[in-house]
């Protein structure tokens, strides 16, 4: 294992026996990164079916399908709190209005708030309303499939998956078709986001609803028929609906569209690309097309929630402690052989049809309807209007891992397409390089073939105690609910006192209050940001050697571990 990726591991807590250690990193292990579902299958029968990894400031991983299941039900253990939702608002409240940052209800909210803020939108988006928009989709559909039709070749995601659920967006809610180019090019940078941090998701958030906020302001005293004019009628426990509120339901519906069409289609296609008698198949029986929806959606699940522990808890014979986080592995669940028989194979005659692939609890997808319809509609245009396609044999898919694993690029070949020239193969092999997800070297040592004993907490020489001094440039990593972000601290004596700078998303923060005790290791500072959110951070740890780690107390955001190696 190198130094580096010592660093990017965090102590094992006492209460973590060995034998639930097992090293995986979601962002960067490279098998994950390669092919998220190989992985996933080697992680169910690897590693055990909860167990804590030091990667990413360490959490836990469930990844059996009864574990998940329980779990994502028991939200007065297994929270999706990152924030007190009534603290946040009131930070918003004092900013201006054009620098508010949407609340992303009700994705990171407990019932019973959760209830009362989704069940306005349950009409939206039930069977009947869902089947009311199939003319318009199949339209969609059949023009997309029809402008690559003749070319026997296409990058699935850029030309027809990126597309898809962004022009069924901007139809449902109404919005100018001038503004397109911006929905997309704002679905381009959501989905490209490969390891996405709180922040980066709060300014994502904070940019669509800059997009948005010109044409929800006019619907509020135009409305039409569209769906921005339907929640602008929506009252919330009696009260009409505010602008915050109604940017945040906006922006909320976009990013979760994009994110289960997107990556559920690319993954889909790529099996039925691999299996020419699949294809055939459903070419001759297309009523069982639903059915494969189904099992595509079971076999390739590929969200991954986080939950935060609001107590102490035994779970299944396993301490957990009150703020560590959990992983809810989505697809480790979908392929635990206790539920689903042979469970890596795709099996049209599967009898235990339900999956999780839209989660469970009171946090499934609000969205699964119209998830359905998409993709059934797309899969069905696609066999109709296509011959057999297959993988580019010359350009291999390439994925991604993070919280949300999926495709971000899937070279298809069809018909003459598939015997282009070599050269003209060579010169569209190169074009998108720029997609395919690099493994950094660093990360192979990510993956263990077997469960792991208890990392080194330190990236230096092992037991080489506290250095005389912090002085130096500083990588720190914080760890927050979706997943780790960089910043540079720089720290110097001035005048015979620590002091420094901490930089993060283009701002440089001077540091306060830094405290550090050669004798113990124990170091402390304060970094006041503005942006995303105008928040004191304090960070407590311990150096060791080249490297240290700790807590970060932010506010309203919570508590987050954090490492940090110096260079």
């Amino acid at each position: 294992m190198s130094t580096a990726d010592k660093a990017n591991q965090v102590q094992q807590p006492a209460h973590v026996p060995d034998a639930l250690v097992y090293a995986f990193d979601y962002n960067t292990d490279p098998e994950y990164c390669r092919d998220p579902h190989a992985r996933a299958a080697d992680l169910v029968e690897r590693a055990p079916p909860i167990f804590w990894t030091p990667y990413n400031g360490g959490h836990w991983m469930f990844q059996s399908h009864a574990a998940v299941a329980e779990a994502l039900r028991d939200y007065g253990t297994f929270s999706s709190e990152h924030f007190a939702p009534e603290a946040f608002n009131a930070m918003m409240a004092e900013l201006p209005e054009e620098e508010r940052i949407p609340a992303p209800v009700p994705i990171c909210i407990d019932p019973p708030l959760h209830a009362k803020l989704r069940q306005p939108l349950f009409s939206t988006f039930s069977p009947k309303a869902v089947a009311a928009m199939e003319t318009k989709i199949r339209a969609l559909a059949e023009r997309l499939i029809d402008a690559i039709a003749q070319q026997g070749h296409c990058e699935f995601q850029q030309a027809v998956a990126d597309v898809y659920p962004v022009e069924i967006f901007l139809a449902m809610f109404g919005l100018p078709i001038e503004k397109e180019r911006e929905y997309r090019d704002l679905a381009k940078s959501h989905l490209k986001s490969i390891t996405p941090d709180l922040s980066e998701n709060m300014m994502m958030m904070q940019s669509i609803a800059a997009v948005m906020r010109e044409t929800i302001i006019a619907r509020r005293d135009d409305r039409r028929d569209d769906l921005i004019s339907l929640l602008w009628g929506l009252e919330i426990e009696g009260e009409p609906m505010a602008l915050d509120l109604m940017l945040s339901y906006c922006v909320i519906l976009f990013i979760a569209g994009l994110d289960t069409v997107v990556n559920a289609l690319g993954f889909g296609v790529r099996h039925l690309a691999s299996d020419p008698e699949l294809q055939k198949t459903l070419r001759a029986r297309p009523d069982l097309i639903p059915k494969a929806t189904e099992e595509l959606l079971r076999r390739y699940a590929f969200v991954a929630p986080i939950r935060i522990l609001k107590r102490d808890t035994v779970f299944s014979g396993v301490q957990l402690k009150e703020g560590e986080r959990v992983m809810m592995f989505l697809p480790g669940a979908s392929v635990d052989a206790s539920v689903y028989p042979d469970p890596l194979r795709f099996d049209l005659e599967r009898t235990n049809q339900p999956h999780m692939a839209f989660g469970s609890g009171p946090h499934f997808c609000l969205g699964m309807h119209l998830a359905r319809l998409e993709l059934r509609v797309m899969y069905e245009t696609l066999l109709r209007k296509l011959p057999e396609f297959r993988l580019d044999p010359d350009q291999a898919p390439a994925f991604h891992g993070s919280i949300i694993a999926g495709p971000t690029s899937i070279h298809l070949v069809w018909g003459a397409g598939a015997k282009r020239p070599a050269a003209a193969a060579s010169r569209q092999q190169a074009a998108p390089a720029a997609d395919t997800v690099p493994v950094p070297a660093a990360a192979s040592a990510t993956f263990s073939a077997a469960p792991s004993a208890a990392p080194a907490a330190t990236a230096g020489a092992v037991n080489a105690g506290p250095p005389a001094s912090i002085e130096g440039v500083w990588t720190v990593t914080i760890y927050g609910p979706t997943g780790p972000q960089e910043t540079t601290l720089e720290l110097a004596l001035v005048n015979g006192a620590l002091g420094g700078t901490q930089a993060a998303l283009g701002q440089v923060e001077k540091v306060d209050e830094i405290a550090y005790d050669s004798r113990t290791g124990k170091v402390s500072w304060v970094n006041k940001i503005s942006k995303p959110l105008p928040l004191k951070l304090k960070f407590d740890g311990v150096v060791e050697g080249g490297s240290m780690n700790g807590k970060i107390k932010a506010s309203i955001m919570g508590s987050f571990p954090f490492t940090a190696v110096r260079h």
